[in-house]
């Protein structure tokens, strides 16, 4: 799939699952560039009214829908690359529900933003690689709770509005990232930010149970910073954590990142000199308490020229350029894009 647009569908974007787990053939993939999966869950207007976002109706896994923009089954797939894709305001996951295993999984220069469900989710199998790198995600799964500039109206079931079926906000607990991986693996999760207010930024799981000691995860040169908001937590009484562990035996190395407003107090955790535990100071960055939905729409993800990220990372290879395009010097920037 190369510059391919899938929105507005009613039920999913692109549904892989027959509804039987048949087993995907050998060889099996998916290779997909400049790929955009937007408003799935909701139903195209005709004629079209309001182009910013032409929804006319939309519906969750409450109110008889789904939502899924990408949706795989409990399957195996051989290699799926993504480059340059969007996952935008979709009714539930943005990245591939529900887990499929993948044995090369590799996601570059990529954006997942105000989906319904996890931000990013997958699976894994034996002996896999994931790489995850130079991509850009909002986890306010919350945000669809509320209009969208350019949306006809407010799609939030309370409004009892004709066309408006949403309620399963943050579904599944609201992870950003939910996925598992297996036994003599890798992860690298590099040059990557990463805002949102869930409730959990990370969470790590493994197949089979307990079989992770020998998987290696690895992140380096990522900022994660979180927010508060009020109407998911309206009491603003805890801020995201940073790693949940649902399998113990999962082991995570951390070098070279920003971690900041985040539960977990990473930094005296890994105990690394290289990890920094302050505001990144991206341009026009908003409170750290968030008292609307909107104030994390078109977030600018670059850091300011005095960010304590700027100029702060490790040289990685392959990673020439930032998510935008940017060369990358020598000591490059934290995080996915360069100042």
């Amino acid at each position: 799939m190369t510059r391919v647009f899938i929105g507005f569908n009613g039920f999913a974007g692109w549904n892989f699952d027959d509804g039987s787990d048949t087993p995907d053939a050998t060889g099996s993939s998916i290779a997909a560039s400049y790929v955009t999966m937007e408003g799935n869950g909701c139903m195209e207007q005709y004629p079209i009214m309001n182009a910013a976002f032409p929804a006319l109706a939309c519906w969750d896994s409450n109110s008889g829908g789904f939502g899924d923009s990408w949706s795989g089954q409990d399957t195996e797939l051989d290699s799926f690359t993504c480059d340059h894709c969007k996952q935008l305001y979709n009714t539930k996951d943005g990245f591939i529900g529900p887990h499929t295993k993948v044995a090369y999984l590799k996601i570059t220069d990529s954006e997942s933003i105000g989906n319904m469900g996890q931000q990013w989710k997958w699976g894994a199998t034996a002996n896999s690689t994931t790489i995850f790198e130079n991509n850009l995600t909002v986890g306010n799964c919350n945000r669809m709770s509320q209009q969208l500039p350019g949306a006809a109206q407010n799609f939030n079931r309370r409004t009892n509005l004709l066309g408006s079926g949403l309620s399963n906000f943050c579904r599944a607990a609201g992870d950003v990232f939910s996925f598992y991986s297996a036994p003599k693996s890798t992860v690298l999760f590099v040059s990557n930010t990463v805002v949102g207010y869930s409730a959990t930024m990370f969470d790590f799981s493994c197949r089979p149970a307990n079989s992770c000691g020998s998987a290696h995860y690895t992140f380096r040169n990522n900022i994660v910073l979180g927010f508060l908001d009020r109407k998911y937590n309206p009491a603003y009484s805890e801020v995201p954590g940073l790693f949940y562990f649902s399998d113990q035996s999962v082991n995570v190395s951390a070098d070279h990142d920003v971690f900041y407003n985040l539960r977990s107090r990473p930094c005296p955790w890994f105990g690394r000199p290289d990890l920094i535990c302050s505001d990144p100071e991206f341009v026009d960055e908003p409170p750290l308490k968030l008292t609307r939905e909107s104030q994390l729409d078109n977030f600018n993800f670059r850091p300011s020229r005095n960010s304590p990220a700027a100029r702060r990372g490790a040289p990685e290879n392959g990673v020439t350029r930032d998510a935008f395009g940017t060369p990358r010097p020598n000591s490059p920037t934290i995080g996915a894009v360069e100042p």
